[in-house]
């Protein structure tokens, strides 16, 4: 149409990250809190349907989920360094670059979940010569930043996304 906009703009709108007006919510079936102890992160979990323990494979971790008797599996990263959620998040793809040199970002977007300003992103990598996604939430506050996440097969990912939504919107703090 003749008119000019400048390269720096358009950069800027490729990278802008969407906001999902959907409040996301705990289930009702999340019968448990477990609670961080490096700052004021908790998950609200269905014990019925997750089995945990402290962090054994991941020594950043502070704990790990699995679904019972399934192939999807979880850990939260909490540390007592808070971070803004870009930052945060940027982070965390580069993290997961040094694993899986091929890893792709697949969706990010903002979300509320139970009042929680939060980052969701789902991405993808091979690891042991498998393509495994990821779908994650970053969160930070003044006590420190949290990553909650699953993990599973890219072919079992649209079999598990039921649990993995129910699983990652467990996500609150100490005073919720």
């Amino acid at each position: 149409d003749g008119t000019w906009i400048y390269s720096d703009s358009i950069q800027k709108q490729a990278n802008r990250i969407e906001t999902n007006k959907e409040k996301f919510v705990k289930p009702k079936e999340s019968n448990f809190l477990l609670k961080s102890t490096k700052n004021d992160s908790a998950i609200w979990i269905n014990t019925s349907k997750w089995v945990f323990s402290k962090a054994k494979s991941n020594p950043s971790a502070e704990y790990e989920f699995q679904l019972n008797g399934e192939d999807l599996y979880g850990m939260i990263i909490t540390e007592g360094i808070g971070l803004p959620l870009d930052p945060l998040a940027k982070a965390v793809l580069e993290n997961m670059g040094k694993a899986a040199p091929d890893k792709k970002l697949i969706m990010q977007e903002y979300r509320t979940v139970n009042d929680l300003d939060v980052m969701y992103m789902e991405y993808g990598g091979t690891l042991f010569n498998v393509m495994f996604m990821f779908s994650v939430y970053v969160y930070s506050d003044d006590s420190g930043s949290t990553q909650l996440m699953t993990w599973t097969a890219e072919n079992l990912l649209e079999k598990y996304r039921p649990e993995i939504k129910d699983f990652l919107n467990g996500l609150v703090t100490h005073q919720q």
